[in-house]
Formats: C-alpha cells, sequence, structure tokens
C-alpha cells in the first residue's frame, strides 16, 4: 500500500499513543523506587508492569476495534480511510509489544546503574528513629494538656445572660435594627419636589441677529401627594419596627427553647451515666455468675447487650447535647464556646390567656395590622398621583433690533434683556394606568386583611393545641412526681438486690430498668 497523507496521519496518532503508553509504564516503575522504596529492578518491572497491563492492552484494543470498520469498508472513500486505519491497527499491536517486552528491558539496562547508586547512597544515610506509640501519645497528652491550661475557662451562662446576649448581638436582631434605621432615613424624600430644569436658547429667533434665551422651570407636587408620601412613610417606619419586634421574639422563643432543651440533655446524660455505672456492676455481676457456674453464657450476653445500648444511647445524647450547644452559640453570635451551669429542669407554667385582648398584643398580629395601614396609605398614595401638579418658570432673552415705542424707534443691543414668568399644571393625559395602581393597591389592602384573620385563626388554633398539650403534660408530671418516679427507684432497687442476690435473673431484671430509663 503506497504511503498517504492519511497514513502520515496515521503515523502521528501512533507516535502520540506509543508514547502515552510508554509515559505511563515508566511513571509506574519510577512510583515503585521513589515513594514505595523497592531496590529490586526485576521486582519493579514485574509490579509496575501488572499494574499498568490493563491501561496499556485497553489502549491498543479500543483504538484497534475502532478503525477496524474503516479497514474493511469497500465503499466509496475506502481508499482515503483504509491507509489510516491500517496504519493505526498494526502500529498500536506493534508498539504494544514494544512497550510491555522491549522498553522494560531498555529501562532496566539504562536505570541499573542509577538504582545501585541509589541503593548505596540510602545505606550510608543514618537512619532515622521512628518514634514509637506511647512516645507520640504523651506529646499528644502534653500539646493537649498545655492547650487546655492555656484556655481561658468558659463561663456559663444563666437564661437572663443569653437572652441579654441574643438581644444585642443577634444579627437578625441587628439587621432589624438597620432596616428600621434606614426606613426612617428614608422619611425625608416624602418632600422632594423634583428637579430644577434650566434650558438655554441660542440662536436667529427673533431676527436676523443672534439672540439667547435662559429658562429655568420647577415641577412642584401636589401638597396632597406630598402629605400622602409622609403618612406612607410614618407608617412603614412603624411597619419595620413591629417586624423587629417580630424578630426579637423569634430570637428570644428561640433562645429560650434551646437554652432549655440543653438543661433538659445534660440532665439526661447525668441519667444515663447513672444508667451506666449500675449495667456496669451488673455485666460483672453476671460475669462472675458465668464463671462460678450459675448461669449460662445467655445471662452474660443479655448483660454485656444491655451495657453496650446503654453506652449506644450516652453517646448520642452527647452528640445531640455538642448540636444544641453550638446552635445556641449561633444564636448567641459567638465565636467561642457557650457552656450552661448544671442546674435542675424548672417547672414552669404556662400563663393561658382569658380573653381576645393577649392574642391581639400578639407581635405577629401587630405587624400584619400594621401592614394593612400600609396597603391603606400605598392606595392613598396612588390616588393623590391623579390629581395634577403645578408648573412655575421665569425666563430671561435678549430681542436685538429696533422697536417702536411711543412713537419713537429704539434700537435693543444684546445688553437689553427682557424677562418673563410661566405658571401652569400638569396632569396625566391618559389616567389608565393611574387607575390601575390604586386598583392593585386596592388588592394589596385586601391581600393584608385577608393575612391578618388567617393568622389569627391559626394562632387561635395553636394557643388551643397549647393548651391541651400543657394539660397532658402537667397531669403526666404530677403522676411522676407524685407516684412514678418513687416506685420506679423502688423496683429498681429491689430488682438490684434480687439480682445480686442471685433470686432475679438479668432477662427479668431489664424489664424495671428499662422501664425506668424509658419514663426518665
Amino acid at each position: 500500500m503506497p504511503f498517504s497523507i492519511s497514513a502520515g496521519v496515521g503515523f502521528i496518532a501512533l507516535f502520540g499513543v506509543s508514547v502515552l503508553n510508554g509515559i505511563v509504564l515508566i511513571a509506574e516503575f519510577n512510583r515503585l523506587r521513589h515513594e514505595e522504596g523497592l531496590t529490586d529492578m526485576i521486582e519493579i518491572i514485574r509490579k509496575g508492569a501488572e499494574v499498568r497491563l490493563r491501561p496499556v492492552i485497553m489502549t491498543a484494543l479500543v483504538a484497534s476495534f475502532g478503525f477496524i470498520p474503516m479497514a474493511v469498508s469497500n465503499s466509496a472513500g475506502a481508499e482515503v480511510q483504509k491507509p489510516l486505519a491500517t496504519v493505526v491497527i498494526g502500529g498500536l499491536l506493534t508498539a504494544t509489544l514494544l512497550t510491555l517486552i522491549v522498553l522494560p528491558i531498555l529501562y532496566s539496562l539504562m536505570e541499573k546503574k542509577s538504582l545501585a547508586r541509589e541503593v548505596k547512597a540510602a545505606d550510608k544515610q543514618p537512619k532515622k528513629k521512628t518514634p514509637s506509640v506511647a512516645t507520640i501519645i504523651l506529646l499528644v497528652l502534653a500539646a493537649s494538656t498545655t492547650g487546655w491550661s492555656q484556655m481561658a475557662p468558659m463561663q456559663a451562662l444563666t437564661l437572663d445572660q443569653a437572652l441579654q446576649q441574643a438581644t444585642t448581638r443577634n444579627a437578625q436582631i441587628q439587621l432589624s435594627g438597620l432596616n428600621v434605621s434606614q426606613q426612617q432615613a428614608l422619611r425625608r424624600t416624602a418632600y422632594d419636589a423634583g428637579r430644577l430644569s434650566v434650558v438655554g436658547m441660542l440662536g436667529q429667533y427673533n431676527s436676523r441677529r443672534f439672540d439667547n434665551n435662559l429658562t429655568v422651570t420647577q415641577t412642584i407636587p401636589n401638597p396632597t401627594l406630598i402629605r400622602r408620601l409622609a403618612d406612607l412613610n410614618d407608617q412603614t417606619v412603624s411597619a419595620r419596627q413591629l417586624e423587629g419586634l417580630v424578630t426579637r421574639n423569634d430570637v428570644q422563643y428561640q433562645v429560650k427553647s434551646t437554652y432549655y432543651d440543653l438543661v433538659y440533655l445534660q440532665q439526661k446524660t447525668r441519667l444515663y451515666r447513672q444508667q451506666d455505672t449500675i449495667l456496669t456492676e451488673f455485666v460483672k455481676a453476671a460475669n462472675l455468675r458465668y464463671r462460678v457456674g450459675e448461669t449460662g453464657s445467655l445471662e452474660k450476653a443479655t448483660a454485656e447487650s444491655q451495657l453496650a445500648d446503654q453506652r449506644v444511647r450516652l453517646a448520642q445524647n452527647e452528640s445531640n447535647q455538642t448540636a444544641t450547644r453550638t446552635r445556641l452559640q449561633t444564636l448567641l453570635y459567638r465565636t467561642e464556646p457557650v457552656s450552661i451551669p448544671e442546674q435542675e429542669l424548672p417547672k414552669l407554667t404556662l400563663l393561658i390567656p382569658t380573653d381576645s385582648t393577649a392574642l391581639s398584643q400578639n407581635p405577629l398580629l401587630r405587624q400584619l395590622q400594621q401592614q394593612i395601614r400600609v396597603a391603606q396609605e400605598s392606595r392613598s398614595v396612588e390616588q393623590a398621583r391623579l390629581k395634577p401638579d403645578f408648573l412655575v418658570g421665569l425666563f430671561s432673552q435678549t430681542l436685538t433690533g429696533s422697536q417702536l415705542i411711543d412713537g419713537q424707534e429704539l434700537y435693543f443691543g444684546p445688553g437689553y434683556r427682557f424677562y418673563g414668568g410661566q405658571i401652569g399644571v400638569t396632569f396625566p393625559l391618559l389616567s389608565g394606568a393611574g387607575r390601575a395602581r390604586v386598583e392593585a393597591a386596592r388588592v394589596g389592602e385586601q391581600l393584608a386583611q385577608t393575612q391578618l384573620q388567617s393568622q389569627k385563626l391559626a394562632l387561635q388554633q395553636q394557643i388551643a393545641q397549647a393548651v391541651t398539650q400543657y394539660g397532658q403534660y402537667r397531669d403526666a408530671l404530677a403522676y411522676y412526681e407524685q407516684n412514678g418516679l418513687a416506685q420506679a427507684q423502688l423496683i429498681q432497687t429491689k430488682a438490684r438486690q434480687a439480682f445480686s442476690g442471685g433470686i432475679l435473673a438479668m432477662s427479668s431484671f431489664r424489664w424495671p430498668f428499662s422501664r425506668r430509663s424509658r419514663s426518665a
């Protein structure tokens, strides 16, 4: 087959693939030498060829199989495709054999002396002593102890301190304050009189002589629009202030809820640790009874399983405690960790509102009521925009030339100016767009009223559900305080005594212990 342009292109592609295959194989040889520290050339070649055999063969097979249809084609243009396919297929088969056989031989011959020099140089260097595991542990403990000794002790926060910090440092509350300041700064925009228009005219507007004219005009909005805009800005400021009150109330609720969750998790952790201590004693007793032959392996396995399950619950509770502490730290906008004092979970009393007055003082409802006022003022502003504005202006101009005044012809040069003024009104030629904005503002007012009614109904339902749930929790708490906790403690004490005396088996002991754990 004669040499052609297609065959030349095939040779170029073949050279690139062959070189890449060689680089892949040589890179693996060098990695085994320098990273894994192999010094045996035969072992280096064997492992490197074993690792890179699949990539090299796959590269050749994929390209060869892809060019087979071109090599066997007899259709129009086959005389152009066949040289390219023949060169690539034949060349890849030959190059693959050379890469896997000849290239390792050449690498061994050329790098043998270099490998021997590296081995001699490594033998001359003093060996570094590897630190023992015990030394590493001691160093880590020493560093940790030093770090903790230098760290300032965390101050435990009470609930009042947490609420105070959240009020002054929380990002959401700060953003609400900035929104109020921004809206207060916008109050003065209601008295914007618009821009003063100054127009100069030069040319031959009176005669063939060159004259000039200077006109100053000012549009004055109608007083009703200015008053309505001022009222709208005032109502918007009040709405932003109530929005900040809602944000502050929500942040305080989140802080209280997170704080009490953290107290609850701390108490739960203390209870789990007590149960872990008790179960550890039971595991020791079960192992002793198993060794002396009083019980079988079932009781021992049951005790160990119960202890493992208890420690899993303890770990999960500590993880939840860490997540809750992080959430409290985020609410307080603090970079340092948050800690609270060890305390009993307080017994809170729900103040149930007896009339609708308390509900009307809800910050969210007050905000929605203020939104209605803002919508009403917005509608008034759009109605005021339909009224005409006023236009006043002054002009000064030259009228160069002669004029007949009282029967006498007088000449007025460029230095003599004529003055005048103008007054008028401006109003929209087509009021359809303005009336559409008024209608949209009226719909917005209805939307705000609907939102208020919907939120009021939702709050009433939430209060009813909260009161019902509070009654259930109060009755359950009264039962546990009066009877449940004392009975659980008595059952646990008797069960421990019976198990220690060999009267009660571990399988029978699990029920009272797990029941007390669930009730806590």
